[in-house]
């Protein structure tokens, strides 16, 4: 527009293509050869979509997508304006507790059972410190995640929400049946995708009120670190022997299913991104 306004007077799209030589032409005239010098800026990338896609096809692009941010605001608004209880919140506040507690107990269980699990995987004098390695090789995983986090400001909080707690559950569930190193591995590795990405506590800061933030958020990580300490309790309860390690992995990866499927019937996307 800025470039068909130089050229012929009219802020409007362009009905056709102007060369470089014609630009540089009316930069001289209307701007460069005045009393007081100067230049009309114009970015070249506009000017590179127009005559790579030509005039109707960029139109018809531009067009649909107009049409899709159109949808998307009308859904957001509908989102939005969907009915809040008084209930909601603490609902929110408890959904997020066992996401979070369920997510310090993936990150805590290889480190608090890494005799057992070395033992039952290796059967070398060193098992521990190959266990160690194999952890290590892991830990690359959470660079992909530098690309994958910033998704959930274009495509929302909830889904992401949604999708984490299914990623670190399906982890825990693959532990549960790994019965050998490979499997092991790939549940350890979706354990480091997952982990570092705290969309849990984004959704819990974005939808507390601002005056509670700090306690509410104070509240939720005690309940998380206190869920680490079922691991000691599931341990007593679901292992006869170091061999059945794996046991501890079923009940939080069950609990982190149900949890996925209930924040993703009733949960909100948050006001903060919506209005965003």
């Amino acid at each position: 527009c800025k470039m068909n306004y130089l050229i012929n007077d009219e802020y409007v799209f362009p009905i056709s293509i102007s060369n470089q030589l014609t630009v540089f032409n009316k930069q001289q005239e209307k701007h460069i050869n005045q009393k007081c010098p100067r230049v009309a800026v114009l970015s070249a990338f506009p000017m590179y979509v127009l005559d790579y896609y030509g005039v109707n096809k960029l139109k018809e692009k531009l067009k649909k997508i107009e049409i899709k941010r159109s949808k998307e605001l009308c859904y957001w608004k509908k989102q939005k304006a969907r009915p809040k209880s008084k209930a909601y919140f603490w609902y929110l506040v408890l959904i997020i507790s066992l996401i979070y507690a369920m997510d310090e107990i993936a990150s805590q269980i290889n480190s608090l059972m890494q005799t057992e699990i070395a033992n039952d995987l290796f059967t070398s004098d060193s098992s521990v410190t190959l266990l160690n390695l194999l952890n290590v090789v892991a830990i690359p995983f959470q660079i992909i995640g530098i690309f994958y986090r910033p998704l959930a400001d274009r495509f929302g909080r909830k889904t992401f929400l949604v999708i984490n707690t299914l990623g670190m559950a399906l982890a825990l569930f693959i532990i549960f049946l790994s019965n050998n190193i490979f499997l092991y591995f790939i549940g350890a590795c979706m354990v480091q995708f997952f982990i570092p990405h705290d969309m849990h506590v984004v959704y819990i800061m974005e939808s507390s009120p601002s005056k509670h933030r700090a306690r509410i958020y104070s509240v939720i990580k005690f309940f998380a670190n206190m869920g680490v300490m079922l691991i000691t309790l599931l341990r007593r309860m679901l292992m006869n022997d170091a061999t059945q390690w794996r046991n501890v992995s079923f009940i939080p990866a069950v609990v982190g299913v149900v949890t996925c499927l209930i924040a993703l019937l009733f949960a909100r996307e948050t006001d903060a991104f919506i209005d965003s």
